[in-house]
């Protein structure tokens, strides 16, 4: 999905990565699922005149470990920039505290990353009747606006959810146990075709 000033790529599962090149990228803010975390999409990114909000988990297990650190004790010390947001809707309640650091001279892997200036956390609470839950996300980030970088992930995960709940709805992706030869790849690129 792409829009005047955000774009939004989701990766599918096998690892498809194509494409990048051909939408128009100068000026947007672009944010990417875990799969998309590559130093190379970053380098792509800004090659294009275009921001990035990388999404960093298990994909790079060590460096994930590192920033989810970080931004504790920096968070703990106060060092850290804020942005926090409170939802409520259809009986559930939803706290998000979004933690920027643009301290990264610790970060040995820094020069690697194509134009990075800071490390993010989203922290999601979620309280439904008396049952309460917390979430932790971590971004690899070329911007440093607090604000826009929260509202940059929220937006994503609006149009992901959304688009999950499209396919599974509508579709019955999730239901659906083809695992005959390649048709499961087949529907794949039916189902998550550019438009």
């Amino acid at each position: 999905m792409h829009s005047k000033d955000h774009a939004v790529l989701v990766f599918t599962e096998d690892g498809e990565i194509s494409g990048l090149e051909a939408l128009e990228l100068k000026g947007a803010l672009v944010s990417i699922d875990a799969i998309g975390c590559q130093k190379s999409i970053a380098q792509a990114i800004v090659e294009q005149g275009a921001d990035y909000v990388l999404a960093l988990k298990d994909n790079h297990p060590l460096l994930c470990e590192d920033v989810a650190l970080w931004l504790q004790s920096q968070d703990e010390q106060g060092h850290v920039l804020v942005h926090e947001s409170v939802e409520k809707d259809h009986g559930r309640l939803e706290k998000r505290r979004c933690v920027v650091s643009t301290d990264l001279d610790w970060l040995g892997a820094r020069s690697e990353w194509a134009q990075l200036k800071a490390l993010a956390m989203v922290e999601s609470t979620r309280s439904v009747g008396n049952k309460q839950s917390t979430e932790r996300r971590y971004y690899l980030c070329s911007i440093t606006h607090t604000k826009r970088i929260a509202r940059s992930i929220r937006e994503h995960w609006h149009i992901e959810n959304e688009q999950h709940w499209v396919l599974d709805v509508q579709f019955g992706e999730d239901g659906n146990r083809t695992r005959k030869d390649h048709s499961a790849t087949n529907l794949t690129r039916i189902f998550h075709r550019p438009q």
